[in-house]
């Protein structure tokens, strides 16, 4: 089966799934479980009252004028800003939020498929860490999370095979801009959706370029360090003020140490600690096994001459 029709059929799958598990979903009328109400009420007042100034402006409706989407990642709000101007209007706040949670639940499986296929893994890899994206229940990134309305948080996660994928391209890349331009919007996106998932790619993206030649492994570090800093530049509009008025914002900033891997992954360190390891292996491994992949050609190319060689000098 060719690359493209192999692609074309495992998305088809992996959206056939996810249309008979949540393809409820896509309606005009809001879901209303858990913190689904107050998800909406903050894009309801982002689309329907204050439109894009509301990100950072304060919100006098509720809370005292405390402004909202300062101190929460804006990123599914800006999302629905996208899809409110790409629809002209036409989308109701309802069918806009509606269509976000079910993009929560469709896109990382989508994304970890097409990442983790090119990194080097295989698509058979790629095709069951999509389904199981699409069926792991945690409310850390899961559909869980989907249900209740965190709508920042399992985006977030599910970049992160995009960023590892970007993060190896840039490392290894003779013509860096591309990558790294990528890199640094996949970066402000994370930040933008949830900040504390940066960890997860940060760390699988180190243990990947520790397996790089030593003499161009600082080259490769510089190089991420600038897509790094350019995607936090990206989010400067929300972070500088974040952390302007850090004093009141969440406690998170203020966490004591002992809860500070909780905060950043979840409770989920150990999970997280074995998946670095698996990739820091099957990076490892990747090099040789591309050698071996450039070697065979070459050889099989060189052995043609002396065998059109031999085959003449037979039939003289």
């Amino acid at each position: 089966m060719p690359g493209w029709t192999a692609d074309l059929a495992a998305g088809a799958a992996l959206s056939a799934f996810a249309l008979w598990a949540l393809g409820f979903l896509l309606v005009d009328d809001l879901y209303i479980f858990a913190d689904n109400p107050g998800t909406y009420t903050r894009l309801w007042w982002l689309l329907d009252v204050a439109g894009p100034g509301g990100l950072l402006g304060w919100n006098p409706s509720w809370y005292a004028g405390w402004p909202e989407w300062q101190f929460y990642p804006p990123g599914y709000g800006l999302a629905g800003l996208a899809i409110q101007a790409l629809s002209a209007g036409r989308l109701s706040s309802v069918q806009i939020y509606q269509l976000l949670l079910f993009l929560s639940y469709l896109v990382p499986p989508l994304v970890a498929y097409f990442a983790l296929s090119r990194i080097g893994l295989g698509r058979a890899v790629g095709l069951t860490a999509g389904f199981f994206l699409l069926v792991f229940t945690d409310l850390y990134g899961g559909v869980g999370g989907v249900m209740i309305g965190m709508l920042g948080d399992r985006p977030a996660l599910g970049l992160a095979p995009l960023a590892w994928l970007l993060g190896i391209r840039l490392a290894e890349s003779r013509r860096p801009a591309l990558p790294l331009g990528a890199l640094a919007l996949t970066v402000a996106a994370i930040v933008l959706l949830h900040p504390f998932r940066l960890l997860l790619p940060a760390l699988l993206i180190a243990l990947s370029v520790l397996t790089v030649p030593l003499r161009r492994r600082a080259r490769s570090f510089v190089r991420l360090a600038a897509a790094v800093a350019l995607g936090l530049a990206l989010t400067g509009f929300w972070l500088i003020p974040y952390f302007a008025h850090s004093a009141l914002a969440t406690p998170v900033l203020r966490a004591p140490l002992e809860t500070l891997p909780f905060w950043l992954l979840g409770g989920r360190l150990p999970f997280f600690l074995i998946f670095a390891a698996w990739g820091l292996v099957r990076a490892a491994v990747a090099p040789a096994a591309r050698a071996r992949a450039v070697a065979r050609p070459r050889h099989r190319a060189s052995t043609r001459p002396r065998l059109h060689a031999l085959q003449l000098a037979g039939a003289r």
